[in-house]
């Protein structure tokens, strides 16, 4: 009887110290998981695009989330209030590295997150964004992946579709930095090639049709440059462009299978991976100083033959010959 009891008072002590064993391992397997906060200006190809590109990134580099790593992701939903707000709630939650998706998004972790670091993707020129003073050595915490493409290029696309192009209507919202930067590059790029740049302002989605009305009696074509507001409203451009018999252009390689005519621009999964690849670096140590920021690997033209003949626009066979994506 007594070593009945016995062995019942040592089953007892067992299974109370592996109870409290398995929520001590459980607490340290949390507490030692990585984590990582996603914030991104608004919901839109191009930038859910980059953001499947890092999470799968992090995923393929060991850092799951729900397993090794704890991933918050919210969306400002085009607000750059909410933005501001989605930065100061990620700051108060210590994360290891901040993602900041967009220029806006970028800033806002910028102004209140100090104590992590960021990696910002889609961002088309952290320099006049001033998120970085050096692409090469950038300081602090902040380093991060460009979508940039060079004006002249799209400009060259858009001249050999239509050879007598002598105006280019651009939607963009002057609230974005980038947006502002991007349109005082094109000016400089269109003037000295006899081309003139006309803009119509968007501050929010609502607004891109009827700034693209506004501009399709005065322009001989329409591009979008990265413009995270019109991107978020782009079929709305490419409705109203099409009654206007006017081709719409675009930086988004996303965007071709929304109506644009032709897209120059980098594969955004694919600048997500770059991203990603910079978060795993921070995540194993590597200071944020110490990784330069990265543009696009690649260029790619995507042509929608479709949308040309809407708008009764031949396709250069040269085009055709060197797009990695018609449809």
């Amino acid at each position: 009887m007594r070593r009945d009891l016995f062995l019942l008072k040592v089953g007892l002590v067992v299974t109370l110290l592996s109870g409290v064993l398995t929520n001590y391992g459980f607490a340290e397997q949390t507490k030692s998981r990585k984590k990582i906060a996603v914030t991104q200006i608004v919901d839109h190809a191009a930038l859910n695009a980059t953001r499947r590109g890092i999470i799968d990134q992090l995923e393929e580099s060991g850092f799951k989330n729900g397993e090794t790593t704890e991933i918050n992701y919210e969306n400002a939903q085009g607000n750059l209030v909410t933005s501001s707000q989605i930065a100061q709630r990620f700051a108060s939650l210590s994360p290891d590295v901040v993602v900041a998706i967009s220029t806006p998004s970028a800033q806002s972790a910028m102004t209140y997150v100090k104590d992590a670091a960021i990696v910002f993707a889609s961002v088309s020129d952290p320099l006049e964004a001033k998120l970085v003073a050096s692409l090469d050595q950038p300081e602090g915490l902040i380093t991060g992946v460009s979508n940039a493409v060079a004006f002249d290029m799209q400009l060259s696309l858009m001249v050999e579709f239509l050879p007598d192009l002598k105006t280019v209507g651009v939607v963009y919202n002057p609230g974005e930095a980038n947006s502002v930067a991007l349109l005082k590059k094109m000016k400089e790029v269109a003037g000295p090639r006899n081309i003139k740049i006309v803009e119509s302002a968007a501050s929010k989605t609502s607004e891109v049709a009827g700034a693209t009305q506004s501009l399709v009696n005065k322009v001989d074509a329409i591009f979008i440059n990265n413009d995270n507001t019109a991107l978020a409203a782009f079929e709305s451009v490419v409705k109203v462009a099409e009654q206007g018999g006017k081709a719409v252009f675009a930086s988004d390689t996303e965007c071709v299978e929304r109506g644009a005519v032709a897209v120059l621009g980098p594969n955004q999964y694919q600048v997500g991976r770059q991203a990603g690849r910079m978060v795993v670096q921070l995540l194993n140590g590597i200071p944020a100083r110490l990784i330069p920021v990265s543009f696009p690997q690649d260029m790619e033209l995507h042509v929608n033959r479709q949308t040309a003949k809407k708008v009764n626009i031949p396709i250069p066979q040269e085009v055709l010959a060197r797009a990695q994506k018609v449809i």
